[in-house]
C-alpha cells in the first residue's frame, strides 16, 4: 500500500519541474506532475522511468575500484583518497593530462560554472568536457570561434532592443520559470516595456508568444539556421554593417563573405518557407537596432 505522495522536483533535466513521488514498501513506484507546484506542470521522460532506472539491477550504488578484470566495492572514504592519490600523480606528470567533465547543472547555475572553471585554471589544464557536446554542439562551437572558447553565452535580451528569438515559448509545454529559456522571456518582455524594444518569433508553430510579438516567422521545421543564414546575407548584401567594429573585433570577414556566396536570400527563404522580404525586413531592423541579440527558446 502506498503512503501519500512525496513533493519533490525532478533533478534529470533543464525544468526542475514539479513531482509527486509515491513511495511504497518496496521504494518508489511511480512519479507524477505536481499540479500545484509553481516551477512547472511538465512531466519529462527521465522522470517517468525513474522508478525503473532506480531499480535497475545494474545500478551502482556504492564506489567501485578496478581491481584487474573486476570491480572491488570500497568506502566513499577510500574512493576518494583513491581518486586524490591518482590526480595528484597525473598532475605532476602533466596537468594537461586532468580533465573536468561538467554536467548539466553547472549551466544552470553562474556560480557553479565559475567554480568549476577556476577548478580547471587552478589545476592547469585547459581539458573542459561537457554533456553538452552530444546535443550543443554546433553552439559550443560557434561560442569558441566568437570568444575564443566553448563557453555557452546567454544573450543580453534585457538590455536588448530586437530580439530574433528561435524555438517555441517554453511556458507554453508547462515548463517551469527557472529554466534558461523561461527567464529570457522575462527578459524580452522587460525588453519591450521599458525600453520599447521589439522581438521577432520564428517558429513553425504559432503560439502565444508569437502573438505577442512585433513579427511572427513560420518556417519549417528545422530550418533555423537558414533563416539566420539568410539575415547575415542580407546585412551584409545591404552593407548595413559597422565596419569599424568588423576591423577593431572580428576576424575571417573575408571568409565568411565567400562561404556566404551559394547562400543568398531567396534560397534561405525558399528553405525556410517564407518570402525573402521577411528575411531581409528582419535582417534590417535587427542590424539598425542599438543591440540585438538572437535566443533559442526550447
Amino acid at each position: 500500500m502506498s503512503m501519500d505522495p512525496v513533493k519533490t522536483y525532478c533533478r534529470q533535466c533543464d525544468a526542475l519541474h514539479g513531482l509527486l513521488a509515491h513511495v511504497g514498501p518496496q521504494g518508489l513506484e511511480r512519479v507524477e506532475a505536481d499540479p500545484h507546484h509553481t516551477l512547472g506542470k511538465a512531466l519529462c521522460a527521465a522522470a517517468a522511468r525513474a522508478p525503473q532506472d532506480i531499480a535497475d539491477p545494474d545500478r551502482i550504488t556504492t564506489p567501485l575500484i578496478r581491481e584487474g578484470d573486476g570491480w572491488r566495492e570500497v568506502s566513499w572514504d577510500e574512493a576518494l583518497a583513491e581518486a586524490g592519490s591518482r590526480l595528484k600523480a597525473l598532475r605532476k606528470k602533466s596537468p594537461r593530462a586532468v580533465g573536468l567533465l561538467l554536467g548539466d547543472e553547472s549551466f544552470r547555475s553562474t556560480p557553479d560554472l565559475v567554480a568549476a572553471l577556476a577548478c580547471a585554471v587552478s589545476l592547469g589544464t585547459p581539458s573542459v568536457f561537457t554533456t553538452w557536446a552530444e546535443g550543443m554542439a554546433p553552439w559550443l562551437l560557434a561560442c569558441e570561434a566568437v570568444v575564443g572558447h566553448a563557453m555557452p553565452l546567454q544573450p543580453d535580451v534585457t538590455r536588448s532592443r530586437f530580439t530574433v528569438l528561435l524555438g517555441a515559448e517554453p511556458e507554453a509545454d508547462g515548463w517551469g520559470p527557472v529554466t534558461a529559456g523561461a527567464l529570457g522571456l522575462l527578459g524580452m518582455r522587460h525588453m519591450v516595456k521599458g525600453y520599447k524594444g521589439r522581438f521577432v518569433v520564428a517558429h513553425p508553430q504559432r503560439d502565444a508568444l508569437a502573438d505577442e510579438a512585433y513579427q511572427y516567422a513560420p518556417i519549417r521545421p528545422g530550418t533555423d539556421l537558414f533563416f539566420l543564414l539568410g539575415m547575415t546575407r542580407a546585412v551584409l548584401d545591404g552593407n548595413w554593417v559597422d565596419e569599424q567594429f568588423l576591423q577593431d573585433y572580428a576576424s575571417h570577414v573575408d571568409a565568411l563573405r565567400q562561404a556566404l556566396e551559394p547562400w543568398d536570400v531567396e534560397r534561405c527563404a525558399r528553405a525556410c518557407g517564407v518570402e525573402p522580404g521577411d528575411i531581409r525586413g528582419v535582417a534590417l531592423k535587427f542590424s539598425r537596432a542599438p543591440m540585438g541579440t538572437v535566443f533559442l527558446g526550447r
